[in-house]
């Protein structure tokens, strides 16, 4: 989704023991409290899940409940920008203390690899194409994906 975003989102907080279900942290409004039950929702029945909503309104935070909720532990954000290329999504270049040059995973593999949930934040800046061809094979239908670095991740599911 768009902006990253703490816990705003307006509307009244729900009172305490409303949902239990919904996890520690702070209350949620009862429009985030409706959004992570959508969200678990489509989880429940195997899909991916994108959240499209203003800046601010707790995306991430929503993100991050439902990663706790569900044992995914850490969620890895991934800033997208106009400028990033499709490679590194997955994959990108460093150099290392003693001058040689390595690939280094990026948070979106991160979090494939350990089973985490990967924050895109701002993915609607990324060049149309971008996301599909760097990772579409894995999200579309759960295969082997190749890497820039030669190596391959194999899906799980």
């Amino acid at each position: 989704g768009g902006g990253g975003g703490g816990g705003g989102g307006g509307g009244v907080p729900q009172q305490e023991g409303d949902c239990a279900w919904h996890g520690a942290g702070p209350p949620l409004v009862a429009s985030q409290a409706a959004a992570l039950d959508s969200i678990c929702a489509e989880h429940a029945l195997g899909h991916d899940v994108c959240l499209l909503a203003p800046k601010g309104v707790g995306k991430t935070s929503l993100a991050r409940r439902f990663a706790q909720l569900f044992g995914y532990g850490e969620a890895y954000s991934v800033f997208c920008h106009a400028d990033l290329p499709a490679h590194e999504l997955l994959q990108r270049r460093a150099t290392t203390p003693d001058g040689a040059t390595e690939w280094r995973d990026s948070p979106l593999l991160l979090a494939a690899r350990r089973g985490g949930v990967a924050l895109l934040d701002g993915i609607h800046r990324l060049p149309r194409g971008t996301f599909a061809g760097a990772v579409g094979p894995l999200c579309v239908e759960r295969s082997l994906l190749s890497l820039p670095d030669g190596s391959r991740l194999l899906s799980g599911a």
